[in-house]
């Protein structure tokens, strides 16, 4: 499951006792089935004529389609008549704008990055554009998105606030993990991305570092973790590395559980370009992988460079390369800077704080 179900599930999970909650999505997941194991309600609506590739007559239809999800969205709420919506994303508009038609109160949560709240024009300025003019607070997973939802606003705002993810480390680290499956058997070293595949997420970054690593020196293996294969084979390409593949470089599709990946990685790479706050370096650091992160939004946040992990510039492999050395040669500074990224996870970004801010700011919203 990605970050932001994972968040909200979280969420739910900690405060199901204080409220009654009731989640709403489009389409089945994993976020349904994981919702019901935990005992919360959950109501799916159902999406209408999903095509990828469509001709204009499907396209058409889709847009019926989803006038059809917003009408039954619309009678769900008039009909549950809740006192809070909190809506966890700002790429959908339809849940702020109907709780400010039938008066009740929003919270919008601020998982996205500058490319969601500045889009410039087109559909998703029309649709976050939405999202701002309608909000009550908002809840930010980062200081740099807060600022940026300040920027957004053109105003100084006592309803947008930050609280940052947080994760239950004990209880991630003490299940059984294997890791076997991405060690490969070499006895190398193992330096790990695990993310989408995309430019925002930067693996190209990541594919062109280990072509020049693996070119000059034979004790690393590189592993690659999400995605699909088409997806991948097409970065492959871009970056040249096929030859690399199924040897140096290894991919694994997108993973339910990342414990094993990140508990077989010796060093993480996260060379996202925009990164309003990853929860994958909260992960990465309890399994005690040394992390190597853009010095850019959230990420500045966690890692504390050269004390928790070392921070590079974006789309700089080079600077990369420089960094993944370090960590690999210097065992004695890796093994430092995992120790206390683990301790900064346990003590400032725990699931317990993440929870208690989120309930913190619910509370006073609902007491208005």
């Amino acid at each position: 499951m990605y970050g932001a179900p994972r968040s909200i599930l979280i969420l739910a999970d900690g405060i199901q006792d204080k409220y009654d909650i009731e989640i709403v999505t489009i389409g089945r997941g994993d976020l349904v089935s994981a919702a019901q194991d935990k005992g919360l309600k959950i109501t799916v609506l159902k999406p209408y004529f999903l095509c990828k590739h469509c001709s204009l007559f499907y396209k058409v239809l889709r847009k019926i389609g989803r006038l059809f999800e917003f009408i039954k969205m619309a009678y769900l709420i008039k009909r549950k008549a809740p006192d809070l919506i909190y809506v966890n994303t700002i790429s959908n508009s339809w849940p702020v704008i109907l709780s400010r038609f039938f008066g009740i109160k929003n919270i919008v949560h601020v998982r996205e990055g500058k490319n969601y709240i500045f889009p410039g024009s087109g559909k998703r300025e029309k649709i976050t554009r939405s999202v701002f003019d309608n909000a009550d607070h908002f809840i930010c997973v980062s200081e740099s998105i807060r600022q940026l939802v300040l920027e957004r606003l053109q105003s100084p705002s006592a309803n947008v606030e930050k609280v940052y993810n947080g994760i239950d480390c004990d209880a991630f680290c003490n299940k059984p993990i294997s890791d076997l499956r991405f060690k490969n058997g070499t006895g190398k070293k193992i330096v790990g991305y695990l993310g989408n595949i995309n430019e925002r997420k930067g693996l190209d970054v990541f594919l062109l570092s280990a072509k020049h690593l693996i070119d000059k020196r034979n004790d690393l293996v590189f592993i690659v973790v999400g995605g699909d294969v088409n997806e991948f084979e097409g970065y492959a390409e871009q970056t040249r590395v096929q030859p690399y593949l199924g040897k140096q470089i290894l991919h694994f599709p997108f993973q339910n559980d990342p414990r094993p990946a990140f508990k077989a990685m010796d060093v993480f790479c996260m060379t996202s370009r925009i990164e309003p706050f990853a929860r994958v370096n909260l992960e990465a650091a309890c399994l005690e992988a040394s992390i190597i992160a853009t010095n850019i939004d959230g990420n500045k946040e966690f890692i504390l460079h050269k004390k928790t992990g070392l921070l590079v510039m974006p789309g700089d492999f080079l600077e990369l390369c420089k960094a993944i050395e370090l960590l690999i040669d210097d065992e004695a500074f890796s093994n430092q800077l995992r120790k206390n990224a683990k301790d900064r996870v346990m003590s400032e970004f725990s699931v317990q704080k993440y929870i208690e801010g989120c309930e913190g700011v619910i509370s006073k919203v609902l007491e208005k």
